[in-house]
């Protein structure tokens, strides 16, 4: 098995964060979304100027995954950033969990996944979310063996367009403390 590792991402890894968000964005949905849009979508939210405000935004963290020293994806939790389905619950969010297609499969998910936890229950978080496409069912079984549940939806913007995604949550709890 290759060796995992994880470290925070840096204003240096825009370049970088904006290849793997753009390129597993694409992985995941090229089989379930109009390919112009989805073309679109990811020009916009994964340009390096996004990502660069995104990185420089206090409010969120990301943690970049190896695999043998070669990235292979990331997560970005953002904090200070609650749903109305959790009111007065201290709650920071999974803004994104990507991993390239190559990388699936292989426990760098769940490892990555362990790093989000154990940051969130350092930080003292009482709950993790998320939102998911219902549509993408893969991830779905992954965020539920992982303890997620559904709690309700949440809004996806997308140019002029707003569908509802699934908001998952789960506590943060006493065994998750692996960290970075």
């Amino acid at each position: 098995m290759s060796s995992l590792s994880f470290r925070q991402a840096e204003l240096a890894d825009t370049r970088l964060l904006s290849q793997i968000g753009a390129r597993s964005f694409r992985e995941a949905y090229v089989q379930l979304w109009n390919p112009d849009d989805l073309q679109v979508y990811a020009a916009q939210a994964f340009s390096e100027a996004q990502i660069g405000r995104e990185l420089a935004d206090e409010n969120a963290f990301f943690i970049l995954a190896f695999s043998s020293d070669v990235p292979a994806g990331y997560a970005k939790l953002v904090w200070n950033h609650s749903p109305p389905v959790l009111p007065g619950i201290r709650a920071i969010q999974i803004g994104r969990f990507y991993l390239l297609s190559d990388y699936t499969g292989k426990g760098l998910g769940s490892q990555l996944m362990e790093q989000c936890l154990s940051l969130a229950k350092r930080a003292g978080f009482e709950m993790i979310w998320l939102a998911v496409w219902e549509l993408n069912r893969k991830a779905i079984a992954f965020y539920k063996r992982h303890g997620f549940e559904v709690g309700g939806t949440y809004p996806f913007r997308w140019g002029d367009q707003v569908d509802e995604d699934l908001l998952m949550k789960r506590k943060v709890d006493q065994e998750h403390a692996a960290g970075l």
